[in-house]
C-alpha cells in the first residue's frame, strides 16, 4: 500500500462517526423543534393582536378625519373582520377584510365581547359606541385586546 492511499484513508469518516453525528443532530432537533413551534405561536398571536389593534386605531382615525361614522365588524365563525368604508386591498374586494386564520397569522378568535354584539362603531368625533375585549389565539398563545369604552384606544395584554 502506498503512502498516498494511507493519507486518503485517514481523512475519511467511519460509519460509526457518521451515525454519532446523525444521532446528535436528531437529539438537537428533538429539543429545538417544540421550542421553535412555541416561539412561532407566541409571535403569530402577538402579530395578530397588533394587526387588530392597529386596524381599530385606523377605524377611529378614519372616523375623525372624514367626520363620519366608521364601523369595524368582527366575525367569530370565519375569524375575520372588515371595515366596509375602506376599499379592499385585493382586486375585486369591496371592503377591507382581514382573515386572521390565514397566513401569516394562523390564529383564531376565542371570544369577541363588544357591547351587545361583534361590531365597534366610532362616531364622527372618534368616540367608540362601546368598549370590550377580543381574545385571539395562535397555537397555545392567547392575547387579549381591550378597547377602552371612553377613548376607544386598544391595548394588548
Amino acid at each position: 500500500m502506498s503512502a498516498n492511499s494511507a493519507k486518503h484513508r485517514d481523512r475519511a469518516f467511519t460509519l460509526v462517526e457518521l451515525v454519532m453525528v446523525l444521532a446528535i443532530a436528531a437529539l438537537l432537533a428533538a429539543i429545538a423543534g417544540p421550542r421553535y413551534a412555541n416561539s412561532m405561536a407566541l409571535y403569530r398571536g402577538q402579530m395578530a393582536a397588533n394587526r387588530i389593534a392597529a386596524d381599530i386605531a385606523l377605524a377611529q382615525r378614519i372616523a375623525k378625519t372624514s367626520s363620519a361614522g366608521e364601523t369595524i365588524t368582527f366575525t367569530l365563525g370565519s375569524n375575520s373582520y372588515s371595515l366596509p368604508a375602506i376599499s379592499g386591498l385585493t382586486p375585486g374586494s369591496s371592503s377591507y377584510t382581514v382573515n386572521i386564520a390565514a397566513t401569516p397569522f394562523l390564529a383564531s378568535f376565542v371570544s369577541i365581547t363588544l357591547g351587545s354584539g361583534t361590531s365597534l362603531t366610532f362616531d364622527r368625533f372618534g368616540q367608540p359606541s362601546c368598549g370590550g375585549t377580543i381574545v385571539v389565539q395562535a397555537g397555545n398563545s392567547q392575547r387579549t385586546i381591550t378597547i377602552d369604552p371612553n377613548s376607544g384606544i386598544p391595548t394588548i395584554q
